[in-house]
């Protein structure tokens, strides 16, 4: 045997190979989401050309993060992230906490009031921005809205504007191979101060190889959040004393109808913070 050429879909596959043991190496992070064919077309010395039979292969892979930024201020009404540039089909989902503690003197401006982001924006064509999930009856605001790019969109910022002046965290992230957050999974919980519990909150996924992601709010401390084995925390900040975190499974969720918990921890263990968080799935095609 001279060569063999591997084929996807009856497509080439990286160069033709011309030394045993006859190999490819297949990145299936560029294929679509879904059932494929792979065989191995042989020639030899003389030219003679035989295709093996095709092996029927599925891909299955996790929505890929991009891009992450974001931004923490101090005090403001609007919050405005770096720049990025996201590609056709992209995903862009904005994950954004605020929280009161620190204003007036440790007391909360309106004494604990709630706090809401009206509306996210970007710069360059307008995208429609969506609220998916939130949490804010806690001195603060935990929210996650999101946009679809259909072509590529030039460079661009995104703004998140607040109800009052409050301190407030964005980040932003933008997700290859993901779908519209329409029908995705969602949950929200809080907890006042004193009630000891670890910000948690549960859903079930409505897709195979999903991430799930979690905003939060402490708006009594400036905490370091730790998450859990199979968790990984994308990103936290402090402003004022309050807290505000991003995290997410490590890896997809394998099946679709699996219960996952996002839960952080800190220290002091017995959990004394008021908090908020909200949870989405992000799902594959």
């Amino acid at each position: 045997m001279a060569s063999v050429q591997f084929l996807l879909d009856n497509v080439a596959v990286g160069a033709e190979d011309t030394a045993a043991p006859y190999s490819v190496a297949w990145n299936t992070t560029t294929a679509a989401n879904r059932t494929h064919t792979l065989a191995a077309r042989a020639r030899d010395a003389s030219g003679n050309v035989a295709t093996s039979a095709a092996v029927t292969v599925t891909v299955n892979n996790a929505p890929t993060m991009e891009q992450d930024v974001s931004n923490t201020q101090p005090l403001s009404l609007a919050n405005t992230s770096p720049s990025i540039t996201p590609a056709a089909n992209t995903l862009i989902v904005a994950f954004i906490s605020a929280g009161r503690q620190g204003l007036g003197l440790g007391l909360g401006l309106g004494l604990g009031g709630d706090a809401a982001v009206n509306s996210v924006t970007n710069t360059g064509a307008a995208l429609t921005w969506t609220r998916a999930a939130w949490s804010n009856n806690k001195w603060g605001t935990a929210e996650i809205w999101w946009a679809l790019t259909t072509p590529a969109h030039a460079a661009m910022t995104v703004t998140a504007t607040l109800s009052d002046a409050m301190a407030n965290s964005m980040r932003v992230v933008t997700f290859s191979r993901a779908s519209p957050l329409d029908g995705a999974a969602t949950a929200i919980a809080s907890a006042a101060s004193g009630a000891h519990l670890a910000p948690a909150a549960t859903l079930t996924t409505t897709r195979a190889s999903s991430l799930v992601f979690m905003v939060g709010t402490d708006t009594q401390g400036s905490r370091t959040m730790v998450a859990p084995a199979g968790q990984t925390v994308v990103g936290q900040s402090n402003s004022l004393s309050n807290t505000f975190w991003v995290q997410r499974t490590t890896a997809g969720v394998p099946a679709a109808g699996t219960a996952v918990t996002m839960t952080s921890t800190y220290t002091p263990a017995s959990f004394p913070d008021r908090w908020n968080v909200a949870v989405i799935e992000i799902r594959t095609p």
